[in-house]
């Protein structure tokens, strides 16, 4: 029953491979995705990159401009990385969340590709 309660996130890089109109040239944008695998939505979602909060890291694309705080059970968010990101890698992560067991939620990683 506590399982329902609890939020449970992760975080990863991926990749997807875009086209330009009009033309047949690929490229390929990645993103840091943060997956909420738990029961209970996660709240006050506070994420670092390298100790800074994530719209504040130069590794992520500046036409973003909202931190999001909320992420539901069972989905996920992601931001964009900027050009050049890889630089950065590989780049702590750190999240912490409240959720509905009353006990804070904490994960940590490092992204690498």
């Amino acid at each position: 029953m506590a399982e329902k309660k609890k939020a449970n996130l992760t975080a990863h890089i991926t990749k997807e491979k875009m086209s330009r109109t009009r033309t047949s040239r690929i490229y390929t944008k990645y993103y840091l995705v943060v997956k909420n695998n738990g029961l209970s939505e996660a709240r006050n979602v506070k994420l670092l990159l390298a100790d800074k909060p994530v719209l504040e890291h130069s590794a992520v694309q500046n036409s973003q401009k909202d931190e999001i705080k909320h992420i539901g059970a069972q989905s996920s968010i992601k931001y964009e990385f900027s050009n050049g990101f890889m630089r950065e890698l590989p780049l702590k992560t750190e999240i912490a969340w409240e959720d509905d067991s009353g006990k804070p939620g904490k994960y940590s990683t490092t992204l690498t590709l």
